[in-house]
């Protein structure tokens, strides 16, 4: 604004006494002389580098020529009517833009008023222009020229009414006080375009803007009404008028929108319009345009079908023949002969034969431009009817001229109806009526030969309209039928539900993409769709989407899962478990009734506690397996824990019992630590250290029984024993080293026949415990879900506890068995068992000297301790063989023998 206002003021610098110093290419004039004047500022011709003004006529045909005597038509209207205006005669002054910013300002200097009358004389100095006398201006075309005028007229008091210029920066009334237009604001034209492709449901469309103020502005309002109203753009370009149209059509015809809305100017249209015609695209788009196109809707072919929005009518009444009968010879008009003879026209013959052929086709909104001389007519009458009643020539126009301050306002209370339609103004000084829309549309004609009696049709093009925008009510109104006959695709193709709007399913939200447009693209399984189903959102944890209006929009409680006790697996764990529990009480009642001796397998309190363990082991399965509580989760887990510490705890005492068995001969000293008092202390510094570290660990970190869901995007939610991995660690620390120890001592024992006997099946019962928690240990801790955990642990009680079962106890088991069998054979287990029932005392029986001295030759002695243990080999070799307990009376090599 500051850059336009100093341009201005360096313009007024030119103003020498009442003349303005100017180009005399600017004083070509076109004027009526009247009690008071009407003034117009019209782009007529162009300007180059080297002119400031009439280097060709604007848009090299008769549009210029048709504006000015448009008005001219006008005037003569006002004139002849005795209704209106009556009192005086209305005359105008019409000058040329030549569609240049500073030509247009310059110019319309010379509307200001003078303050000295000899200043609108004409002058003949070089360089010079005279001033005219006017109460209003009519004019111009384009926003940079319109502004800067609008500027100088209203600090000046003169009202500037415009049938072009639609730029909605004009309707700010600080900026633009005496500015009027004809047409509405651009953002109405807009959403006329856009209500329209709405009614026909054609919501997917591209943009062919023009780079200039005009087509930013227009741009920038579509895109925001278009994304209100759920419309999207594909494509959106933007041109000048020395563009590449070729291209631009390339573009718009490869895009998937068939509709194409052209907001650009005169000129581009023709440029579009041409490279259409030759690249034989007619009937590939569908193009829907402002008002700059309507005078290209008649061009065969090319424009056939589409679209244009105007405000105005089709027909100005009489101007066809008032514009036809302007003679090339005699028109006051100093365009006139230029523009016929660019057309190659230099007479009135062909004058009559161009005019008459542009007779009805309305192409400038002739309508729209008649109807500003029309609003100046009707303020002026109503001011001097007001004003000046009975005044009439002269006096009125004295009366006028005292009262011009108030001129503005009459102007702003005209309501009329001209040959557009209803004239009005809002208080912004816009015209919100109606927008129109028009179709092109290929119409047959029959026509009849005379001469051969033959009927022929002939077709030609006809713009129809097809409905109208009122502005008031925001809608379409009286919407027709289209004639889509024409295009080169099918109707469907124009849906936009049937190229980029696929409506989507209940899980799938739209990706939105250039425009408005969307792929449907499915949400993770645990996300709900949100943000008018355009994106998605994690639901919190034990929660799922669901349903709600067809989408799934709401997250919802996952209902929790417990164990199935008729599932294959937990089925398979509860028969195994209760075969165990059965397997435990016939072992232990078998060696009951059958008077097991304690130093077979230990110690009985030993043994018992061993059984009791692997019982309670066994007891934790289905506790664990019940729906769980925080009570059901800690006495399972206690269970589970007593049973593995006190089995392991009792099976090392036993290994170390056979242990001090089997080097009883030894020394006092090497058995001191597996000596009784030692496994006491032993046994209660562990069992203290183990309970102090579970009860640390059970108030620390509590087991539980919570509800989790182990993966966040698979609908389950485990109601679940929740055990804290300390737990685990430190019930596999202390398990790892008991069973070291087991196997420490187990190994040692082997080289003993004894140690061997009694321990093999021990060290194979520790081989498997290590490999089974070797095992356990990586698939327990990588497991997801807590379901198969806990499978893990109740796999691990049976395994470990069957197998406690089988190799501790099933091989004294077979042996008391066998020992049962009679046998009467010498040397036979029954023979035995007989002699033993027949009253012999126990521990004074005879073994033949044979049998022993064999065994004593069989091994050559060494003395000392070497011979010590060859006799105990003997001793555990016997034992094994015949089922013996020989014992030893004193430190020197005299034994006992008794039979079992």
């Amino acid at each position: 604004m500051g850059i336009l206002v100093a341009a201005v003021l360096f313009l007024l610098v030119g103003l020498s006494g009442g003349y303005i110093l100017g180009d005399r290419l600017l004083d070509v004039v076109y004027s009526r002389e009247g009690d008071l004047n009407i003034g117009g500022l019209f782009p007529v011709t162009t300007y180059n580098d080297t002119a400031i003004c009439g280097v060709s006529l604007y848009r090299g045909s008769l549009t210029a020529i048709e504006i000015v005597e448009a008005l001219a038509f006008a005037v003569d209207n006002i004139n002849k009517d005795p209704k209106l205006l009556p009192m005086i005669k209305l005359g105008f002054t019409f000058l040329d833009s030549c569609t240049n910013p500073q030509a247009g300002v310059l110019q319309a200097i010379r509307f200001l008023p003078q303050s000295n009358e000899r200043d609108y004389i004409p002058t003949t100095v070089a360089n010079y222009l005279n001033s005219f006398k006017v109460i209003g201006v009519i004019g111009t075309a384009t926003g940079h020229i319109t502004t800067p005028v609008s500027i100088l007229l209203g600090g000046a008091g003169i009202p500037l009414i415009s049938f072009w210029d639609g730029g909605d920066d004009l309707s700010n009334k600080n900026v633009h006080p005496t500015f009027f237009r004809i047409i509405p604001p651009d953002v109405h034209h807009v959403l006329a375009i856009l209500n329209f492709l709405n009614e026909n449901k054609w919501l997917y469309f591209s943009v062919l803007a023009q780079d200039d103020d005009f087509g930013r502005a227009s741009l920038k309002i579509l895109k925001l009404f278009a994304a209100k109203m759920g419309m999207c753009v594909s494509v959106t370009l933007r041109v000048s008028d020395n563009s590449d149209f070729k291209i631009y059509l390339d573009t718009l015809i490869a895009s998937p929108a068939k509709v194409v809305v052209a907001l650009i100017s005169e000129t581009a249209v023709a440029h579009m319009i041409k490279v259409v015609w030759s690249e034989n695209a007619a009937g590939k788009l569908i193009w829907v345009g402002s008002d700059r196109w309507l005078e290209y809707m008649y061009f065969n072919n090319v424009m056939e079908g589409n679209f244009v929005v105007s405000s105005s009518p089709l027909e100005l009444p009489g101007f066809d023949t008032y514009f036809s009968s302007i003679k090339y010879s005699d028109s006051p008009n100093p365009w006139f002969k230029r523009a016929l003879r660019d057309l190659g026209c230099d007479n009135n013959e062909c004058a009559y034969s161009l005019l008459r052929e542009k007779a009805g086709k309305i192409t400038l909104s002739t309508p729209d431009i008649h109807d500003t001389m029309m609003i100046y007519a009707h303020g002026l009458h109503s001011l001097l009817i007001t004003l000046c009643p009975g005044e009439e020539g002269r006096a009125a126009v004295e009366c006028f001229n005292k009262n011009s301050d108030k001129f503005i306002g009459y102007l702003k209370r005209v309501n009329f109806t001209g040959a557009s339609g209803q004239i009005f103004f809002d208080n912004k000084g816009d015209r919100t009526s109606i927008l129109r829309i028009y179709q092109a549309v290929r119409r047959r004609v029959l026509k009849r030969e005379d001469i051969n009696e033959t009927e022929v049709y002939t077709s030609h093009m006809s713009v129809e309209q097809v409905g109208y925008y009122d502005i008031r009510k925001g809608r379409i109104v009286n919407f027709h039928n289209l004639t889509l006959t024409f295009t080169k695709f099918d109707k469907n193709e124009t849906l936009i539900e049937s190229l980029c709007k696929i409506p989507c399913q209940p899980n799938e939200y739209k990706s939105i993409l250039k425009g408005c447009c969307w792929l449907c693209r499915k949400c993770q399984n645990n996300e709900k769709v949100v943000d008018n189903d355009t994106a998605c959102q994690k639901c919190p944890p034990l929660y799922w989407p669901g349903l709600s209006n067809n989408k799934y929009s709401v997250c919802e409680p996952i209902e929790v899962t417990t164990f199935d006790w008729l599932h294959p697996v937990t089925l398979a764990l509860l028969i195994t478990n209760g075969f165990d529990i059965l397997l435990v009480f016939f072992v232990l009642g078998t060696f009951w009734l059958s008077h097991f001796q304690k130093d077979e397998e230990g110690p009985t309190w030993l043994v018992i506690i061993q059984l009791v363990a692997i019982v309670w082991g066994f007891m934790s399965v289905p506790i664990f397996l019940m729906r769980p509580t925080t009570f059901n989760c800690n006495a399972a887990h206690t269970l589970f824990l007593l049973s593995f510490c006190v089995l392991y705890l009792a099976m090392f005492l036993r290994t170390v019992e056979v242990y001090r068995k089997c080097f009883k001969v030894i020394e006092d000293y090497e058995l001191r630590y597996t000596s009784k008092n030692y496994l006491v202390m032993f046994t209660i510094i562990l069992v203290f250290i183990e309970m102090a570290a579970f009860i640390t660990i059970g108030v620390l970190y509590p087991v539980r029984a919570v509800s989790l869901q182990p993966i966040i995007s698979e609908k389950l939610v485990e109601l679940v024993c929740e055990v804290p991995v300390p737990h685990t660690i430190i019930f596999l620390l202390f398990s790892m080293v008991l069973l070291l120890l087991c196997s420490i001592f187990s190994l040692k024992s082997q080289n003993d026949p004894y140690g061997f006997e009694r321990n093999r099946f021990v060290s194979m019962y520790v081989v498997i415990s290590l490999i089974m928690w070797i095992a356990f240990m990586p698939a327990y801790f990588t497991a997801i879900h807590h379901r198969m955990k806990t499978y893990f642990r109740l796999l691990v009680v049976l395994v470990n506890h069957t197998s406690a079962l089988i190799l501790n106890f099933t091989p004294a088991f077979l042996e008391m068995c066998l020992r049962r069998r009679k046998d009467s054979g010498p040397g036979g287990f029954g023979y035995f068992r007989n002699s033993r029932q027949s009253g012999n005392a126990p521990g004074q029986t005879a073994v033949h000297a044979t049998k022993i001295s064999r065994v004593e030759k069989s091994k050559p002695s060494t003395g000392g301790s070497s011979d010590i243990r060859d006799v105990h080999k003997i001793n555990f070799s016997l034992q094994s063989i015949l089922g013996l307990s020989i014992t030893r009376s004193s430190r020197e090599t005299s034994w006992n023998v008794d039979p079992k």
